[in-house]
């Protein structure tokens, strides 16, 4: 069965001396696993979903499933060299465990119209990890979005990215989700 296990590992940043130390076994067995040439039972894959923070359906590939070719990497000069060998495509996912989408309804900030942010969803209890990043957050029902400067016990200071704008102060987070990838068409 072909997985995702290297794409998660290394979107984590992790080498596999690393994946292996959480796991209790070697790197030599997580490269096996991870070119196929051990058998991947469901086992493993409980444990590696459980230490890459995904679903166990995340790590089952499919084929071409979201796939793009991969031409290569973009130098300063405009060049493009080969991308490295077995990193001929590329899956456009979102590796969220519960993804939070926001259509931008017009242009402000760094943003355009159009872009489409996602983000991960967490608990309010674990907002202070997201200070300094964009978010979209829930605070009684209503959903806002902004960079999270700072959070309290029972609200949050959001900075919204207009030039000028003032932060405002939401009371009783619900839960938010930190931008965690950005999908702008050129048309």
């Amino acid at each position: 069965m072909k997985t995702r296990l290297r794409h998660f590992r290394t979107r984590r940043g992790l080498t596999q001396g690393d994946l292996a130390r959480r796991l209790g076994t070697t790197a030599a067995t997580i490269s096996r696993l991870e070119t196929a040439d051990m058998t991947v039972s469901t086992d493993w894959l409980e444990k590696f979903a459980s230490a890459l923070d995904v679903a166990v359906s995340d790590l089952i590939a499919t084929p071409d499933e979201g796939a793009a070719l991969l031409a290569g990497s973009l130098a300063p000069d405009g060049g493009v060299s080969p991308p490295p060998p077995g990193e001929t495509s590329l899956t456009l996912d979102v590796a969220v465990r519960e993804p939070v989408a926001l259509r931008i309804a017009g242009t402000f900030g760094p943003y355009l119209s159009g872009d489409l942010l996602v983000g991960s969803k967490h608990a309010a209890g674990e907002a202070a990890q997201f200070a300094g990043r964009d978010c979209i957050l829930s605070a009684g029902g209503t959903v806002r979005f902004g960079k999270l400067v700072s959070i309290g016990s029972e609200d949050a200071l959001v900075l919204v990215p207009i030039a000028g704008a003032e932060a405002v102060r939401l009371d009783g987070i619900d839960w938010l989700a930190p931008v965690a990838l950005m999908i702008r068409r050129f048309d």
